[in-house]
C-alpha cells in the first residue's frame, strides 16, 4: 500500500505538472502583451498634457491616479486612492481600502472592496458600491441615485435617491435626499437630526427571519452532511481496511492513545510545515507550479484523513477481526462519527480530531521505513 500510495501521489504530481507548466506559460504570455500595451498607455497619458480619449488601467498594490482622464478608469489594488481626478467615463474600481477623493465623475462609479470611502467635492451620476464598511461623506455630490450593499453603510452629503441593503444604516446629519431613500435590513436604519429626507418616500424592507424554517432548514442541512460524509468516509475506509493490512496497526499496542496523540501532534505539524514550504518552494518561478501541485496532494491528504482516523478506531475497538470481517465495523464507527460531527460544538471538535489524526497517520505510514 505504502508503494502504491506513492506511485499514485508521483503520478498527480506529474500530471498536475504538466498541466499547470501549460496554463501557466499560455497566461504569461498572454499577460505580457497586455501589461506591456496597458503600461505604455498610461505612462502615455501621465507624461502628456494633453490627453487622447482613452481608458486608463491601473493594477497594482497601491495605486494612486490624480489625473484628467477622457474614457473610463479600471483600478484594482490592495489600496487605491483616486483624489482630485477628472474621469469623463466611469470608474471601476476594485480592491480592500478604496478612496475616492474630490473627484468629478462625468459617468459612474462602480467599487466593490472591503473598506470604501468616497468624500470631498465629488460629483457624480451615479454609485454602485458593495463591501464591508462603506462610508460616503458630505459634500459628495450623487446626482441621480446611489445603489449601495454592505454590513455598516454611513451615508451623507447631496444625493437624489438612495438605495441601500446592509445590516447597520447611518443617515448623517448634513444628508440631503431629495426623492426616494429605500432599504432593507435587519435593523431600522438611523437618521441623524439635521437630515433632509421625505418620510413619505422612505420604505424599509425589513427582513424576516422565520425561525421555525431557519430551524428546519438547519436539521436538513445536518442531514445532509452527515449522509454525505458517512458515504464518502464508507467508500475510502473500505479503500484502507482492504488493501493495507499492515495500516494503522500500531493502533494494535499497548498504548494505541499514546501513538494517536503523535498522530494528532504530527497532523497539526504538518499544516505549519506545509504552508512554509509551499511559500518557500512558490518563492520561485518554476516553484509556483510545484507549489500547486504540492498544495492539491495536501489537500488531498486532508480529504481521507477522516477515512483514515475511523478506520484506524475500528482497529483499535475490534483488534482481533480480520480486514475483510472489520469493514463492517468500521462502518459502524463512520456512521457514528457523521452524526457526531454535525452536532453543534462537540462536531467541530470530533472533526478536528479525525483530520488532523488521520493526516498524522497516512504521513506516518507513507514516510515509516
Amino acid at each position: 500500500m505504502k508503494k502504491s500510495l506513492k506511485i499514485v501521489l508521483l503520478s498527480t504530481i506529474v500530471m498536475l505538472l504538466f498541466f499547470t507548466t501549460t496554463i501557466v506559460f499560455a497566461d504569461e504570455s498572454t499577460n505580457k502583451i497586455a501589461n506591456t500595451d496597458v503600461t505604455n498607455d498610461i505612462s502615455k497619458q501621465i507624461s502628456e498634457k494633453t490627453f487622447e480619449t482613452k481608458d486608463v488601467y491601473a493594477f497594482d498594490q497601491k495605486v494612486n491616479l490624480s489625473d484628467s482622464i477622457k474614457g473610463n478608469m479600471f483600478a484594482n489594488g490592495q489600496d487605491v486612492t483616486i483624489s482630485n481626478a477628472m474621469v469623463y467615463g466611469d470608474i471601476f474600481v476594485f480592491g480592500q481600502n478604496i478612496t475616492i477623493d474630490s473627484s468629478d465623475v462625468y459617468g459612474n462609479i462602480f467599487v466593490l472592496g472591503q473598506n470604501i470611502n468616497i468624500k470631498g467635492s465629488t460629483t457624480v451620476k451615479t454609485v454602485y458600491a458593495c463591501g464591508q464598511n462603506i462610508k460616503i461623506e458630505n459634500p459628495v455630490d450623487i446626482a441621480y441615485s446611489l445603489k449601495v450593499a454592505g454590513e455598516n453603510l454611513n451615508i451623507s452629503g447631496r444625493i437624489n435617491e438612495v438605495y441601500a441593503s446592509g445590516d447597520k444604516i447611518i443617515i448623517g446629519k448634513q444628508t440631503i435626499i431629495n426623492g426616494a431613500f429605500e432599504y432593507t435590513s435587519n435593523n431600522e436604519a438611523t437618521i441623524e437630526e439635521g437630515a433632509s429626507i421625505n418620510k413619505s418616500l422612505v420604505k424599509f424592507n425589513k427582513i424576516e427571519v422565520d425561525k421555525k424554517a431557519d430551524r428546519k432548514q438547519r436539521v436538513k442541512k445536518g442531514i445532509y452532511t452527515a449522509l454525505t460524509t458517512f458515504a464518502t468516509i464508507a467508500v475510502f475506509s473500505l479503500i484502507f481496511t482492504l488493501w493495507d493490512k499492515k495500516y494503522s496497526s500500531f493502533v494494535k499496542s499497548d498504548k494505541p492513545w499514546i501513538h494517536i496523540l503523535k498522530s494528532v501532534l504530527i497532523g497539526l505539524a504538518s499544516v505549519f510545515f506545509a504552508i512554509v514550504a509551499v511559500l518557500l518552494v512558490a518563492c520561485t518561478l518554476v516553484g509556483i507550479k510545484i507549489s500547486i501541485a504540492m498544495t492539491l496532494m495536501y489537500l488531498l491528504i486532508l480529504f481521507l484523513a477522516s477515512s483514515a482516523s475511523t478506520t484506524a478506531v475500528a482497529k483499535m475497538i475490534f483488534k482481533k477481526d480480520e480486514n475483510r470481517a472489520l469493514y463492517g465495523k468500521t462502518i459502524l464507527v463512520a456512521l457514528v462519527y457523521s452524526i457526531l460531527s454535525v452536532l453543534p460544538y462537540v462536531g467541530e471538535f470530533i472533526i478536528f480530531l479525525f483530520i488532523s489524526g488521520g493526516t498524522g497517520m497516512i504521513l506516518r505510514r507513507l514516510f515509516r521505513n
